[in-house]
């Protein structure tokens, strides 16, 4: 995903209107801050606001699928920290067309958004999984098991 499409995400939701994205995109321009920060002072919205909206946008477009079939490459897991993936259930999983492809849940999409707009230099798209299968695959590839809780 690209600050441009959450600025066109945010006009879909009835979020902004046309004039503040333009305003938002005028903004990023003259201090490099994402064009989503404009949108969300414009409106007063925090940003897991802004996150939600995309995501409630975005769950509509995001294919299903299944990991056990999802082509992988392991030097994509790099951009992420075992403990970044487990606490958002997030997996990158290849790049391809020029843009990273990362399973997510559609319960976690809000967080994998912002996550991976940060730790990626590629734009996004997403791929929704089962949380378990995720999970798993988290456990498995990251060799993490989670947070550990104390007795």
């Amino acid at each position: 995903m690209e600050s441009q499409q959450v600025g066109r995400f945010l006009v879909e939701r009835g979020v902004l209107t046309q004039t503040q994205l333009q305003q938002a995109n005028r903004r990023s321009g003259l201090d490099r801050r994402p064009i989503w920060q404009h949108a969300a002072e414009l409106n007063n919205l925090t940003e897991s606001e802004v996150w939600n909206q995309c995501a409630a946008e975005l769950v509509r477009q995001c294919p299903h699928g299944n990991l056990f079939r999802e082509r992988r490459e392991d030097n994509c897991m790099a951009v992420l920290s075992a403990r970044d993936a487990w606490e958002n259930l997030v997996l990158p999983l290849r790049v391809e067309d020029g843009q990273m492809v990362c399973a997510t849940t559609e319960e976690t999409l809000a967080q994998a958004l912002p996550l991976m707009m940060r730790a990626s230099d590629l734009p996004c798209r997403f791929i929704l999984v089962a949380v378990h299968s995720i999970e798993q695959f988290i456990a498995e590839l990251y060799h993490y098991e989670g947070i550990e809780v104390e007795d």
